[in-house]
């Protein structure tokens, strides 16, 4: 129970750090107004290639 509990617990922390560094970079180019994103592009660089 308590494995489950902290596997669950490290899932969740990575998913919000992860999603607040993606929120922190989008910010900062909507911001600039000058680049446009597609999906596909953000999707690969969520994913790292």
């Amino acid at each position: 129970m308590m494995e489950a509990t902290r596997t669950r617990l490290s899932t969740l922390w990575a998913f919000a750090t992860l999603n607040y560094i993606y929120a922190d970079v989008v910010t900062l180019y909507d911001k600039a107004g000058t680049l446009h994103f597609s999906q596909g592009f953000l999707l690969v660089s969520f994913l790292g290639r």
